[in-house]
């Protein structure tokens, strides 16, 4: 919800390690904002992701599956 690039640095691995293909989207700022439409949307992007988790077929798995 927060970034649309990786940002592995602290491992050591110069940000090289793991797949450049993601498929997420940052609402237009990278990484946390100040601004509350962002948070707002953001925070519903959060809610409809764990929705659909929810609803969808089989066991949800929040820590394990996630």
């Amino acid at each position: 919800m927060t970034y649309n690039e990786k940002h592995n640095e602290a491992n050591g691995e110069a940000n090289h390690d793991g797949t450049s293909n993601n498929r997420s989207w940052n609402s237009g700022v990278e990484g946390p904002s100040d601004d509350p439409e962002i948070t707002t949307l953001r925070q519903r992007q959060m809610r409809n992701m764990l929705a659909t988790l929810l609803l969808s077929q089989g066991t949800p798995m929040l820590t394990a599956g996630d």
